[in-house]
């Protein structure tokens, strides 16, 4: 069995002009370079939260698409990218062109440089890796996308609660019992496509239509607990016969006495605009644990607010599943724990983690991620926050970043503000100055994963295909480009 542990390449060390120093003789080839030529962190390393601070233009989606690579080419590591820019849009399929072009020219200051001699041993592992896209403008799943939906009774009402007052939110609460029971006493049902029909949420239906007639009932006749328990069995044809089934009767008959009607209403209106915006699953979700990689599309809901909701349940259904795992593990021999750990990418995270949340659903969001900064590492749950302004990322997150990168910075303001963000200060303070410097691609390394200190190096090539695009200057900036006509 192998026990080496594997290190992850993340760029080429520069000298003194800020080139890859490698590449600056004659004779450089990918793959021909020494083991000090690279700058590599050990993957054990990798087991902290990280924090990657870089402008815009500074080759920081470059830079995040190599660690990722690495991560998953060279551990058992899993990976939830939540891509905001569709930088990952394509990021199934590696990129011939890059093994092309394998020289540097230091006049221009850029270039692609790989460190292996060709693509076909990347090739291989790569396509062997099981990962999958989500995506809220897919009409149904193909081998490697699926459609970005959530499943109503894993959602929190916190998420809605906040644009209710204090009294009206306890009743949100009692509603969403109240389904997440129904959704217990249908699971069979709801799993048998043929029951669903065209279009058709049963779960939603039968729970909307079952609390509004325990809701006249209890309007008209006054009803107890006890007859709407019976009353709410014949509506879902239910045979209360099972412990399950009696307890969730139970749950749902006391949660229908404490919900009005223009809670309700609220209420499922509300899931109603995630099933008209399409991001509503008809059935339970599948598992996606044995994926090594899984990527959310952001871009692909146009309304911010539901993919808060989509963040948020791919967050609670990750919290969830490594708690059990960890619960599991504890009670077993620690020479039986076969955990991995799972790598949480957040890119524009000032989005997701800021400061100040613009909206009660943002906040929810926000303290998600808190708690996985502050409790995640015994589940196996770290942070990979990526920001242009780390003064407006929430600062209790920042400050667990252990492992850090700072990339190419535009003036001394910002410097000064990602000193005071990452809480450096002194020498090494004085040689983040350094980052004003930069040319695309370069960066500072340091923190836990930087075992011999601090160091500044060019980014290693991303291997895969990027998703982002900036504008063609070759189109607009003439005023016949590619024939066009005025």
């Amino acid at each position: 069995m192998k026990t080496d542990e594997s290190t992850l390449t993340l760029g080429w060390r520069l000298d003194d002009e800020g080139h890859p120093a490698y590449w600056m003789h004659a004779g450089a080839r990918a793959g021909g370079q020494p083991a000090d030529a690279l700058v590599s962190v050990c993957a054990r390393d990798m087991a902290r939260h990280t924090g990657i601070i870089a402008q815009s233009g500074s080759g920081k989606s470059f830079f995040l698409g190599r660690l990722i690579e690495e991560i998953l080419l060279n551990t058992r590591a899993k990976v939830i990218i939540l891509d905001p820019n569709a930088d990952f849009r394509n990021y199934h399929d590696l990129n011939p062109a890059l093994w092309d072009r394998p020289g540097y020219d230091p006049k221009r200051g850029l270039g692609s440089l790989p460190t292996e001699p060709d693509m076909a041993q990347v090739d291989r592992v790569w396509r062997s890796i099981p990962k999958r896209i989500a995506r809220g403008d897919l009409p149904a799943a193909t081998a490697d996308h699926e459609p970005m939906q959530i499943w109503w009774p894993l959602l929190t009402m916190g998420l809605f609660a906040g644009e209710l007052g204090a009294a009206e939110g306890v009743e949100l609460r009692h509603c969403h019992t109240f389904v997440q029971s129904v959704e217990q006493m249908l699971r069979g049902r709801l799993s048998a496509a043929e029951e669903l029909g065209t279009g058709a949420n049963l779960l939603l239906d039968k729970s909307q239509d079952a609390l509004n007639g325990l809701m006249a009932a209890r309007e008209t006749a006054g009803t107890t607990r006890a007859q709407l328990r019976t009353q709410l069995a014949g509506m879902l044809g239910i045979d209360a016969g099972s412990k399950e089934a009696a307890r969730a009767l139970d749950r749902a008959a006391a949660a229908a006495q404490y919900v009005s009607r223009e809670v309700a209403h609220f209420y499922f209106a509300r899931a109603r605009e995630c099933e008209i915006a399409g991001i509503l699953r008809r059935t339970p979700p599948t598992d996606w644990q044995s994926l090594q990689s899984f990527t959310l599309d952001l871009p692909s809901i146009a309304n911010p607010e539901l993919r808060l909701l989509c963040v948020y349940q791919t967050l609670a259904r990750l919290w969830a599943v490594q708690r059990e795992a960890w619960q599991e593990a504890m009670a077993g021999a620690p020479t039986d724990d076969r955990r991995v750990p799972y790598f949480i990418v957040v890119d524009e995270a000032h989005n997701l983690i800021p400061m100040e949340p613009s909206s009660p659903a943002a906040e929810v969001v926000r303290d998600m991620f808190r708690s996985i900064a502050a409790e995640g590492r015994k589940f196996g749950l770290f942070l990979v926050v990526v920001s242009q302004r780390p003064d407006k990322l929430d600062p209790m997150i920042l400050s667990e970043c252990e492992n850090k990168v700072v990339m190419r910075l535009d003036s001394p303001e910002v410097l000064e503000k990602v000193r005071n963000a990452l809480g450096v200060q002194g020498a090494l303070g004085e040689q983040l100055g350094d980052c004003l410097k930069f040319r695309t691609g370069r960066g500072f390394l340091f923190g836990t994963w930087a075992r011999e200190g601090p160091v500044k190096f060019m980014a290693a090539a991303r291997r895969t295909v990027e998703g982002g695009r900036n504008l063609d200057p070759k189109w607009w900036t003439q005023r016949d480009a590619w024939g066009a006509k005025a």
